[in-house]
């Protein structure tokens, strides 16, 4: 018998090369922190990303024998038709292809799950006060560059980066209460071409457990930029 790294339950190698219960997690722990730094890199698409986080999570949650806190969780924060990727698409904003976003929302469900710590976490009054702040007029009614929203708010809870969209994400130390996230654009829209921001620019701020898009000017400015959907006749009833 062995103990493994830190601690934890006396395991049994049946073979000289088999992995101990704790090491396999330990493993699935750093697939999961890249996976929700860079999706994309990761597993490209959003709904394999999502695959991929679902499969990390329950089999972590698996591993401690908490199958039952993974299936809360995926009823309050995962449910829908597409799942999370559902939640975004059936919002119908021509942002996709919400891999970052969808890799953000699994990243508060990880930490709710004890499966994922941010470096940084706000306190209760903190988090109150930044989520009031998102709500009111003079926030909403105006363009946030990246580097402005870090002087307001300071550094993110954890950041999901590649691709067109970073999402910064502000989380309570204290958990159940509901994350904020903020969505920034990196492309310049309605470009016939790519064409990168200088800074990423604030697009929409997300605050509600269904991940509800509230857009700012930048987000609003880029729905009327949008080329109008062409009609199928897929479409036609």
């Amino acid at each position: 018998m062995v103990r493994p790294p830190g601690g934890g339950d006396r395991v049994i190698r049946t073979g000289g090369d088999m992995r101990t219960i704790a090491e396999i997690r330990d493993y699935l722990h750093e697939d999961l922190r890249w996976t929700l730094w860079r999706p994309g890199n990761s597993a490209g698409s959003a709904e394999s990303s999502e695959t991929l986080l679902q499969q990390l999570l329950y089999l972590l949650c698996y591993i401690e024998g908490r199958e039952g806190e993974y299936a809360v969780a995926l009823d309050t924060y995962l449910k829908g038709p597409l799942m999370v990727r559902g939640q975004f698409e059936f919002q119908g904003l021509p942002f996709r292809p919400f891999v970052n976003e969808v890799a953000s929302v699994y990243a508060e469900v990880a930490f709710i799950l004890g499966h994922f710590r941010p470096a940084r976490l706000l306190t209760d009054g903190e988090m109150a006060r930044l989520a009031s702040e998102v709500k009111e007029p003079a926030f909403r009614g105006r363009d946030w560059a990246e580097p402005e929203l870090h002087a307001l708010f300071g550094p993110p809870s954890h950041e999901v980066v590649g691709g067109l969209t970073t999402v910064a994400c502000y989380g309570c130390e204290r958990v159940g209460v509901k994350w904020v996230h903020f969505d920034l654009a990196r492309q310049v829209p309605g470009a016939c071409e790519l064409q990168w921001l200088p800074e990423p620019i604030l697009r929409d701020v997300r605050d509600e457990v269904r991940n509800r898009m509230h857009l700012l000017p930048f987000g609003r400015r880029w729905v009327d930029a949008a080329p109008s959907p062409k009609r199928t006749d897929q479409d036609r009833p």
